[in-house]
């Protein structure tokens, strides 16, 4: 599981998988420090950093596969997706990473 920073400045917090169907972080290697998904404009929204020139990977498990993966508003290059056992869409995607924060916008 992945907490964004976000929510963990409080003494505690309440995690919820939200509903089937939703867009999940699954896995990243680089600090998140928001994360927010919009069933009306479907989209799942990251803010993350770690440092300049860092390979950043991330993990989305998601019903359908992306439309199209934004970093900062452009399109990201490095996009595999693939079929889970569970008939779910993995999708994972690559990016040289920053020490300012960036967006990631993954639209369905």
């Amino acid at each position: 599981m992945v907490l964004p920073l976000s929510v963990t400045n409080g003494i505690c917090f309440v995690v919820e998988h939200g509903e089937d169907g939703t867009p999940k972080l699954e896995t990243i290697n680089a600090i998140v420090h928001s994360a927010k998904y919009s069933g009306q404009s479907r989209n799942l929204r990251f803010e993350v950093s770690f440092f300049d020139g860092h390979k950043t990977a991330v993990s989305i498990v998601a019903p359908l596969e992306a439309s199209k993966i934004l970093l900062d508003g452009k399109r990201v290059p490095t996009v595999q997706a693939r079929i889970t056992d569970s008939n779910m869409t993995r999708m994972s995607v690559e990016f040289v990473g920053k020490a300012k924060k960036q967006r990631l916008d993954i639209v369905f």
